[in-house]
Order: structure tokens, then sequence, then C-alpha cells
């Protein structure tokens, strides 16, 4: 039985195919995005652990900002050297729910687009930016 939680439905479904997704995703967005590969290692396996990690961590404890706002701060202040924008952070969100869509296939529902998206809108793209912001804002 699956919590209330869609984020964390969808994780607990694609727990098998967790790596295959974030693989999945980093093709899908240097496709899309070819300029963001240079900002990335040539060896992306720690990547695609941190990037497993910060997912489940968003997906386990979304009803709980609190518990997840210094992680996603301190990812935007691991990004400050890149320069990103607002619209970069949508791009990343826009590449993720399609591929997390499409590695669920016909078990991704409506209800679990909304909360994704709501999560990235209303919480992962502010919080991220603000960690950017206040680490450019102090050097």
């Amino acid at each position: 039985m699956y919590d209330d939680n869609p984020m964390e439905q969808v994780w607990n479904l694609l727990a098998g195919r967790r790596k295959q997704l974030v693989e999945s995703f980093y093709d899908n967005l240097f496709i899309r995005f070819p300029h963001y590969r240079q900002h990335f290692p040539e060896h992306m396996d720690p990547q695609m652990e941190r990037m497993m990690d910060l997912i489940g961590s968003v997906a386990r404890f979304s009803d709980h900002i609190s518990l997840i706002r210094p992680y996603l701060l301190k990812v935007g202040e691991a990004h400050k050297t890149i320069h990103l924008e607002l619209e970069d952070l949508r791009n990343f969100r826009d590449v993720f729910i399609d591929t997390i869509a499409q590695t669920c296939g016909t078990s991704w529902e409506e209800q679990h687009a909304k909360a994704f998206q709501e999560a990235f809108d209303d919480t992962i793209i502010p919080i991220v930016y603000e960690g950017l912001r206040s680490r450019l804002n102090d050097n």
C-alpha cells in the first residue's frame, strides 16, 4: 500500500528503476540542453548518486519543507559557480518531470504530474534559487 503522498508513491514505484531514471534524466537533459554538459564531470556515477539521494529526500519529505530546506539551500550553494538562473532551474524541472513520467509509463497519473510540478514551483526552485543568490551575494 502506498503512502498518500503522490511523490513518494512514484519514488516507491520506481524502486528497481531509480538509477535508470537518473541516467535517462541526464541523457535527456544533455540532449535538450547540450550546453549544460560542460558543467558536469565525465564520470557521472557520484553525481547520479547525489541526484538519487536528493530525489528520495524530496519525495519522502515533501510534506515537511523544514526538513529538506537546508539540503535544497546547499544544492543551490553548490551550483553557484555555474551562474544558474530561474530559466535553468525550470529547464531542469521540465526535463525531470518528462523523464519521470516516461519512466513510470502507464503508472504515471495526473496527481503525480501535479505533485511534482507543485513541488518544483513552490518549493524546490525557490529554495535552490535562494541558495544560489544568497551565496553569490556573500562573495
